[in-house]
């Protein structure tokens, strides 16, 4: 009786972590989840080359910011650290949040010239049919595939 209870409690610590990681999502990796590229060939209708080039840049903007973004979550937890604590000065709060900024800016500059590399791989035909959809070079506007990759959450995402 105990050996079975024992291997349900395992059997369900199992999948319920397989569903945790298979439902994380793409982390720098082609998984279960579609790529920009592979998002944005189902509406521009994209060439062979058109997509080995989308996902060469989506990889390679990826290995540029993965670091930054580690950094960045580093600083924002550390941040939010200390906050709660009473003997840190203003300054040293201060000096923390202009590097969180920094970094933030630096992530922004990549993405957008990131965008602007995705603009350049398409044609006029795809830059017109992207307008009409409400498509744009984030994705579908509004939408959260733009930010798949950026993890966090909390009171310092700023995201």
């Amino acid at each position: 009786m105990k050996r079975t209870i024992g291997l349900v409690l395992v059997m369900v610590l199992i999948l319920g972590m397989s569903s945790v990681v298979f439902g994380y999502g793409r982390v720098g990796i082609r998984g279960h989840m579609m790529s920009d590229s592979e998002f944005s060939n189902n509406y521009l209708d994209l060439s062979t080359e058109q997509l080995a080039e989308m996902r060469a840049l989506e990889d390679e903007y990826y290995q540029q910011t993965r670091k930054l973004n580690d950094q960045l979550r580093r600083k924002r937890d550390n941040l939010r650290y200390l906050y709660s604590q009473s003997d840190v000065s203003r300054d040293e709060l201060a000096q923390l949040q202009e590097k969180v900024n920094f970094l933030r800016q630096e992530l922004s500059h990549l993405r957008d010239e990131y965008q602007l590399a995705k603009r350049d791989i398409l044609s006029t035909e795809q830059l017109e049919r992207m307008s009409r959809t409400g498509f744009d070079c984030h994705g579908i506007t509004g939408s959260s595939f733009a930010n798949k990759r950026t993890r966090g959450h909390g009171m310092m995402r700023g995201w």
